[in-house]
């Protein structure tokens, strides 16, 4: 017998329909925002923003241009009143960097020797980490989330695996708040960054864009550092307003092509697009985090601590190698 309520019933049904509605192959975008009350706002945890009203629309647009085929699968709900739980697969989100890894690992003539899988819902990793012990890999590639990245690193830090190189494509080590929650864990983790204030990077207002940032961080619970995140927004409001200005248009289509024509001035410094609407050249940050002494923010503000390794037009530091000599080098 169904002990839910009709609320919880009608509830689930909504959550249910907003997946339906945001899925790339029938997206709904003006249904999907109907569906929310005029208080109710999209939490995109990855940056930290609530959209509110029409913005909601943005969430399911800008995901369903990026990832044509993305589809969620739905695993379980569970419904207590108001409160909807579920617990689902963004299938591209996982699978695209482990199919990049090991088209890179053939490349270079690497042999894959294991592919695991954990549950997201795990809290404890360490036996994760213990079951790679037999197999002992010269190279382990984390593909993680927030707090599942932070418990992977505890876990390999429990169990003692010292892999030559760890990391890889880690999301949480960007964010102030979790890099001073691990500290010296991080030590020897080679990971993506976007932008760091490291010399080859501090292009023309950056820095102001950052301080102003971080004084306005501290009192709004954001990441109190903004490197993952701040600039990369910052940069994107300056290509619009420059391709506005540039069109003196509106028009999505004329803006699309000044776009794709033109080289932009921005805090990332000069940005211009790819075929398919991609980077001309590669901007995603490999970093290594070396010599941190404790999880005090300070270790963070600068690039002392965090040295970029890749691309070599922004390396910023040697990579020391292997993992356990840069995990001990502090």
């Amino acid at each position: 017998m169904d002990a839910r309520t009709s609320e919880e019933t009608r509830n689930e049904q909504v959550i249910r329909t907003l997946y339906s509605l945001a899925e790339a192959k029938s997206k709904d975008t003006p249904k999907f925002v109907s569906l929310f009350t005029n208080d109710g706002y999209f939490y995109d945890v990855a940056a930290g923003k609530k959209y509110y009203g029409r913005d909601i629309g943005v969430t399911v647009d800008v995901y369903a241009t990026a990832f044509p085929d993305m589809h969620r699968e739905l695993y379980d709900l569970h419904t207590i009143g108001d409160l909807v739980l579920v617990f689902a697969a963004d299938a591209p989100f996982s699978k695209s960097p482990v199919q990049g890894a090991k088209a890179h690992a053939d490349r270079h003539g690497l042999r894959v020797v294991s592919e695991a899988l954990y549950p997201l819902s795990a809290t404890d990793l360490a036996p994760f980490i213990r079951s790679l012990e037999s197999i002992n890999p010269d190279i382990l590639f984390f593909c993680s989330y927030l707090n599942n990245s932070a418990g992977l690193l505890r876990a390999l830090n429990q169990v003692g695996l010292e892999p030559k190189i760890v990391g890889g494509a880690m999301i949480g080590p960007q964010n102030g708040s979790i890099k001073a929650q691990l500290g010296l864990l991080l030590n020897g983790i080679v990971n993506y960054e976007y932008w760091l204030p490291v010399p080859k990077m501090m292009f023309p207002g950056v820095a102001d864009m950052i301080a102003n940032y971080q004084s306005l961080a501290q009192g709004a619970g954001a990441d109190p550092l903004g490197y993952y995140v701040a600039p990369q927004a910052y940069a994107q409001m300056q290509i619009v307003e420059q391709a506005v200005v540039g069109t003196r248009s509106l028009d999505d289509a004329r803006l699309e092509q000044f776009t794709r024509n033109n080289s932009f001035k921005t805090v990332l410094g000069d940005v211009k697009f790819g075929q398919g609407g991609s980077w001309s050249q590669a901007r995603v940050l490999q970093v290594q985090y070396q010599g941190i002494q404790s999880g005090d923010l300070s270790n963070f503000k600068d690039a002392r601590t965090q040295a970029v390794v890749w691309p070599s037009s922004l390396v910023s530091g040697a990579l020391i190698y292997p993992y356990a000599k840069a995990k001990r080098n502090v």
